[in-house]
């Protein structure tokens, strides 16, 4: 019998997406599903968890403790991931090392088996090479004889070296026998991300886990063959983190700091753009993201898997300062409303580019143009006084949208969503639920989607009412009612134009616009939707769409040819030309 044991290197410190091994996979922490894999190989003596003893990793090592599962919380450099693994092998003193990258819940028992045995037969190292132009889907393995892995901790003398398993084992590589392993054909294939660095990818992975064990039992492990019949068999799922790049291991990323607003009189317009935008630096520039939000705290998904706090009305820049002094930010990114920035906000702004900081404005929240790196416009439509500020970026590419969905091809049907707003300051719910209510045909379906600061919706009384309806209180599945619903009616804002997005019909509500409003004029000319002025008009146009499925299914090919969805990822690449960073040329996982 071979002796092996396996390393789990993990910390709760991921600049991307923090605490990612503690986030649950269907009723389990992210690293326990790694660690079920691991027990399906037989050939491992042990597994141990390797994690650093400062405290923020202290409830990495209580899981393990309560799992009993061997941990070791290393004391050394926190950096140093070859010197954590090393301490565990001196101890341990296996024939064999296996390194597990912990945030990979996907590895594969099977693969490693084979793998191990491969080496066994005598050689140095053991790969699995391409085949037929692709190269193996599985990530996060690497395996050692122990003699080879005590000469790689030699070599290992740079500080990436240290960070990053199997960089120093370039400088012998070439001197060592290596075996070849063919592994099952079916995963010879294009590449799909399958470990957890980011947001995205932790979307992926959940719905995976989501999805399988709806279907199979409690004690049964993934099938990776499956993960990849149901990539093939439903893109959408393989939407949801194509667009992820890996993080070199030269890489420093870049650090980014969000100041936004969202509550009663603001709703959360700002706050749905600084997320989406969040995650496309995540995606692309591998940036450590922190949000501060003014306004009463609510719970959104998304917000979860990153940081974040809330401060006061009136509290904002008081406690961006206080971050500031507390981490160092190479960005910072504001998106709320522009009344809010008056001359104390200027100074402050100043002193920040001073100190060398890059400014973002999103949609104007800065009009100040020399206070400003880069003033990106999610709009289709610049107004006349804008023009003139410089650095700014404006286009059908540049919408802040939630991409996280193919968009589907039209159907007619019979339900139909609704979106007030994140605090309905408009009072919709007063109102419009009654005319739908009159006007649409009967036994359509209204899912009123109501924000966390709007008041219920006023729904005629069963007796009298003659459509089905169903209010969605703060919902977490925002893009499943919009990928089900067959149209649409939204405030005018970034809801509209993510259902436009979607591939939605839908009409829009914009209170407050005259006629002569040039840019409701050009979204006109767009043929994109219909703009209501008042609740009538716009209900109007929502029995005109339903009654004329060409003019709907029109709307949704024009939405899904205007917005493509990569506008974060376009103001992230946007964002590195800014800063210039130094590309690197090497590519490796950081844990």
């Amino acid at each position: 019998m071979v002796d092996v044991v396996a390393v789990v290197g993990a910390r709760l410190s991921s600049s991307r997406l923090p605490r990612k091994h503690l986030l649950p996979l269907e009723g389990k922490p992210l690293i326990a599903r790694l660690f079920e894999r691991l027990d399906a190989v037989p050939l491992i003596r042990k597994a141990v968890l390797a994690t650093t003893a400062d405290e923020e990793n202290r409830d990495l090592v209580d899981w393990a403790e309560a799992a009993g599962r061997p941990v070791v919380a290393y004391s050394g450099d926190v950096n140093d991931l070859v010197g954590r693994i090393d301490y565990i092998v001196a101890r341990e003193r296996p024939e064999y090392v296996l390194y597990i990258c912990g945030d990979c819940p996907l590895i594969d028992p099977e693969i490693i088996t084979k793998m191990i045995r491969a080496l066994a037969r005598g050689a140095d190292l053991v790969r699995v090479p391409p085949r037929n132009g692709f190269t193996v889907v599985h990530e996060g393995i690497d395996l050692y004889p122990f003699r080879i892995w005590n000469k790689l901790v030699i070599e290992a003398e740079l500080p990436f070296e240290r960070e990053h398993v199997g960089q120093s084992l370039k400088k012998f590589a070439a001197d060592l026998n290596t075996i070849d392993v063919v592994d099952d054909p079916w995963f010879y294939r294009p590449k799909q991300r399958l470990s957890v660095d980011t947001a995205s990818d932790y979307r992926f992975m959940a719905e995976i886990y989501r999805r399988w064990y709806a279907e199979n039992p409690a004690d049964s492990l993934v099938s990776l063959r499956w993960v990849f019949e149901e990539v093939d068999r439903d893109p959408e799922l393989r939407f949801l983190n194509a667009h992820v790049r890996q993080k070199t291991a030269h890489e420093k990323a870049p650090s980014v700091l969000f100041a936004t607003a969202g509550g009663h009189g603001v709703g959360l317009g700002h706050i749905s753009r600084t997320l989406v935008s969040a995650a496309g630096l995540q995606d692309v520039a591998a940036a450590g993201i922190h949000l501060v939000i003014e306004g009463e705290a609510f719970v959104r998904q998304e917000l979860e898997l990153i940081p974040h706090d809330f401060t006061a009305v009136g509290g904002l820049r008081s406690r961006l300062e206080e971050v500031l002094a507390a981490k160092p930010f190479q960005v910072l990114v504001l998106d709320m409303p522009a009344r809010l920035i008056d001359d104390e906000w200027h100074a402050f702004l100043q002193q920040q580019r001073d100190a060398g900081l890059l400014i973002v404005s999103l949609d104007f929240t800065v009009k100040k143009a020399e206070l400003v790196d880069l003033q990106w416009v999610p709009s289709f439509y610049l107004r006349g006084e804008d023009e003139e500020t410089n650095n700014v970026v404006f286009g059908w590419e540049c919408f802040l949208l939630n991409a996280g969905a193919v968009p589907r091809t039209w159907k007619p049907g019979s339900d139909v969503i609704v979106f007030s707003g994140g605090s309905d300051v408009h009072g919709l719910g007063d109102h419009l639920p009654a005319m739908l209510d009159t006007r649409l045909p009967a036994h359509f379906r209204i899912h009123w989607v109501r924000g966390p600061f709007a008041k219920a919706p006023v729904i005629p009384p069963a007796a009298t009412r003659r459509l089905d309806w169903i209010t969605h209180n703060n919902p977490a599945n925002i893009k499943q009612l919009m990928m089900q619903a067959n149209y649409g009616l939204s405030l005018y804002g970034v809801t509209l134009f993510e259902c436009l997005h979607l591939g939605l019909p839908t009409v829009t509500f914009a209170p407050g616009r005259d006629a002569g409003d040039h840019e409701l004029k050009a979204l006109a000319q767009a043929e994109l939707t219909d703009v209501g002025r008042d609740l009538e008009e716009t209900v109007d146009h929502l029995c005109t769409l339903i009654f004329d499925p060409h003019r709907a299914q029109s709307f949704s090919e024009a939405g899904r040819q205007r917005l493509d969805g990569h506008g974060p990822r376009r103001l992230a690449r946007r964002i590195l030309e800014k800063l210039d960073p130094n590309p690197a040329s090497e590519s490796a996982p950081t844990r």
